[in-house]
């Protein structure tokens, strides 16, 4: 069973994350969420092969927060150099991380590298993932401000929903996560092998009808009803899936009016 690590789902002021995740300001992050001081004055995102980043504004400078998913997006950066650890360390729920002083796309900084955040993964190495803080201004952040802000990454629960979509086939499975420390939307992971991967066939379909409530971005409490008008809707809409696990957009709109089908 594949577990997520330091999850966290729901509203968060002044948090930047992926697009699916609820109540927090949408980036080109696909995993992980990160919440900024107040004195930094967002700026903008962008993402690609390699790093998703998300920029701000310091005392009129320029600061950097790169998010790269495992070791595979990092290697793309030719110019990376770790300079060591700083002595401290950024405290996440349940682990302890050493702060690095890092250098990158000529910036220098802070950062946490390598922190495994989903693990168990069945056909795959678990991914790793790395944050930066970096400046092309040294000392505009200090280790202490940046090991703080590092200590408020999370990875977004429909982000590590995503993930497991994408890499469950792999090994000829769906994947049915759990959280280490319990899932951030209070469900319990029903006991129930992960299903076979049936290509062509909607997942919501191929997962039983308990999965597909724990799955859901919804409470429990509209969860089991929800799961039932999807997985009736499922065999018209090829991509419903996508709509329901991994809403962003209008998307959301259309999971809501599900959950108000249930909450009538």
């Amino acid at each position: 069973i594949p577990v997520v690590r330091f999850a966290a789902f729901g509203p968060s002021p002044g948090t930047y994350g992926p697009r699916c995740g609820t109540g927090i300001e949408g980036s080109s992050s696909d995993v992980f969420r990160i919440t900024a001081p107040a004195d930094w004055v967002y700026r903008g995102t962008s993402g690609g092969s390699g790093a998703d980043d998300i920029s701000f504004d310091l005392n009129g400078t320029r600061v950097t927060v790169d998010l790269y998913a495992d070791r595979g997006e990092l290697r793309i950066e030719t110019d990376f150099e770790d300079r060591g650890p700083t002595g401290l360390t950024v405290e996440l729920p349940g682990a302890s991380v050493p702060l690095h002083e890092v250098f990158v796309g000529g910036r220098t900084g802070y950062g946490i590298l390598y922190v495994p955040w989903l693990v168990d993964l069945p056909a795959a190495d678990d991914p790793e993932g790395t944050i930066l803080i970096t400046s092309r201004e040294p000392g505009l952040v200090d280790p202490e401000t940046a090991a703080a802000v590092l200590g408020t990454v999370r990875v977004d629960r429909c982000a590590a929903i995503s993930r497991t979509l994408i890499w469950g086939p792999m090994s000829r499975r769906q994947l049915v996560p759990d959280f280490e420390g319990g899932d951030p939307l209070g469900k319990t992971r029903p006991d129930e092998p992960h299903p076979e991967y049936v290509p062509g066939e909607s997942p919501l379909l191929t997962f039983s009808e308990a999965q597909v409530a724990f799955l859901l971005p919804v409470p429990a409490e509209v969860a089991d009803c929800v799961a039932g008008l999807v997985r009736e809707d499922a065999p018209s809409d090829p991509i419903l899936h996508m709509k329901v696990l991994l809403p962003s957009g209008t998307m959301k709109e259309e999971l809501e009016a599900y959950v108000a089908q249930c909450s009538a």
